[in-house]
């Protein structure tokens, strides 16, 4: 619990030195897409970048087979960001040939913690995979259950300004959730110490001592609900990747 604490507070220092970085994405030619897992991931991750914003050329990551290539593309990438999955573009395999002896096939896992979602080689082009595609659905609805329309409520130019490169929105969206975080940790506290912990005292018939650890032991029950309670609705916020991979990941 303790090490997810000071994972959260590097996370937090981690987003104002991101605020000062920049992105090191270029243009891909589109005839290159599909010859690489590099070109691949790379072009679905460049045409998502709010410099570059061109969803319909992030789809061509997908196999033109593919319905709603556009949908699942930004989609996708919602998923990389909220789970933290920051990836590392000077490490994906350039070679169309590339070959992963784990699994013994032409596919490439962006992080095998996530094994849902990677790309393979389809006819010498490579795509996101067929079963990254059936899983984009149910791992979005999963990790944003209230959707991700936010940022639709925050249109605004005003709010559309950005302090160390993020968001004012965002700025704002933070601090409440760190507030009802605390609003939920004081919450707990007080539902344990005045209602459960004095007829528990009294039934069991504790010590001083005793009724100190019991105490202590509901400010960590606290404490760990407003952290879950935090985790859970951060992705929502829709922060840059790299930021999520130190708070989510650890």
């Amino acid at each position: 619990m303790i090490n997810k604490i000071r994972t959260m507070i590097r996370g937090t220092i981690f987003l104002f030195c991101f605020a000062f970085t920049n992105h090191l994405f270029a243009q891909i030619d589109s005839a290159l897409v599909n010859t690489s897992p590099y070109s691949a991931i790379y072009n679905h991750l460049y045409y998502l970048q709010p410099d570059s914003y061109q969803p319909a050329r992030a789809g061509m990551s997908f196999s033109p087979a593919v319905k709603d290539r556009r949908k699942l593309a930004v989609q996708l990438k919602q998923i990389l960001d909220g789970s933290g999955l920051y990836v590392d573009i000077n490490r994906l395999p350039k070679e169309g040939s590339y070959f992963d002896s784990l699994s013994n096939s032409h596919i490439y896992f962006i992080d095998r913690d996530h094994p849902l979602i990677y790309v393979e080689r389809m006819d010498s082009l490579w795509f996101y995979s067929r079963t990254t595609i059936e899983a984009i659905p149910d791992l979005h609805r999963k990790l944003y259950p209230f959707g991700t329309q936010i940022a639709v409520y925050f249109e605004a130019p005003i709010w559309q300004t950005k302090l160390l490169n993020i968001e004012l929105w965002k700025w704002l969206a933070l601090c409440i959730l760190l507030f009802l975080s605390l609003f939920v940790f004081y919450l707990v506290n007080l539902v344990s110490n005045r209602i459960f912990g004095p007829v528990v005292r009294s039934r069991l018939h504790f010590s001083e001592e005793a009724s100190a650890h019991l105490r202590k032991l509901s400010h960590l029950i606290g404490l760990i609900i407003a952290v879950r309670f935090l985790a859970y609705l951060l992705p929502m916020i829709q922060l840059p990747a790299a930021t999520n991979a130190f708070v989510v990941k650890g």
